[in-house]
């Protein structure tokens, strides 16, 4: 969960320390950057099979991740909400965000990134209307927004099935549960799931299950906080390809926040840094 400086500096100490004492490391993880980093040798388990054991640069070349394009960078789609001037602080002496300006488009994914406790969330908090920027106008707050921070199983309800998720949603938004059911299978997810609980599931099938909350929502925009940060590399690939499909089809306009800058360069549109203060386009 640290930024991509911090886990770099961190990696690298370890690393040294391997070379210098001439030791051996079983490195066990879900993040590929990190173990190729490390690694020269990995071992990728799938079912509790062995499915890859091999040089790092072979298993490199079966994961296909640059095969995901981007979404539409067209400027002049609809713009849903827009951020004018916005500055947020907890307190006066710690100010986070100065002087912001942020548009949001339909059918756009939109990716900010930047260092552990540099006001990521804040934003994302401010366009879900869950923080109230401190000077600044914002444009368009009228807009439904569908927010999920961090893990995807805080997300759900830990004490009721799936069916009960869709249950809820079902009283509260009027849809039909046939609609539900289309919807599961246009996201590949069996019906029988829906009698698990989320703890019960894996975590591909958990961001599934997220975004069928999301379709089924009817969100104007949706706010991904750090949300793929528990995926493995092919799940990953996965949730980020469906991802891609929906925001065509439902004409969402779509915030990532993450501190992971590749994941970005695989799905948005366009990326911003948060730094000293501002967003600075990538």
């Amino acid at each position: 969960s640290q930024d991509s400086v911090t886990s770099k500096n961190i990696l690298q100490v370890i690393k040294d320390k391997i070379t210098s004492d001439k030791g051996t490391m079983l490195f066990i993880s879900h993040d590929f950057d990190t173990l190729e980093f490390l690694c020269n040798r990995i071992i990728h388990l799938d079912n509790r099979n062995v499915i890859f054991d091999g040089p790092i640069d072979e298993y490199k070349r079966t994961l296909e991740l640059n095969e995901i394009s981007l979404v539409s960078k067209n400027e002049n789609s609809n713009v849903i909400m827009s951020l004018r001037d916005i500055s947020f602080f907890y307190k006066k002496e710690n100010i986070l965000v100065e002087n912001l300006s942020l548009d949001l488009h339909r059918n756009k994914i939109v990716g900010i990134y930047g260092e552990s406790g540099s006001g990521k969330s804040s934003i994302a908090k401010i366009i879900a209307n869950r923080l109230k920027p401190r000077k600044g106008k914002i444009t368009g707050g009228e807009a439904k927004v569908f927010y999920v921070e961090q893990e995807v199983l805080t997300a759900f309800n830990p004490a009721h099935t799936m069916d009960f998720a869709i249950t809820e949603l079902e009283r509260l938004n009027g849809f039909s549960r046939s609609k539900a059911n289309e919807h599961l299978a246009e996201l590949s997810l069996d019906r029988s799931l829906l009698d698990r609980y989320p703890y019960q599931l894996s975590g591909g099938q958990l961001q599934r299950f997220m975004f069928l909350i999301a379709i089924l929502s009817k969100p104007d925009i949706l706010i991904l906080d750090e949300t793929f940060s528990a995926l493995d590399n092919r799940n990953l690939v996965s949730a980020l390809d469906v991802l891609k499909t929906l925001v065509l089809k439902h004409q969402w306009a779509v915030v990532i926040v993450s501190h992971n800058i590749d994941l970005l360069d695989m799905i948005c549109g366009s990326i911003y840094q948060l730094q000293n203060r501002n967003l600075i386009l990538r």
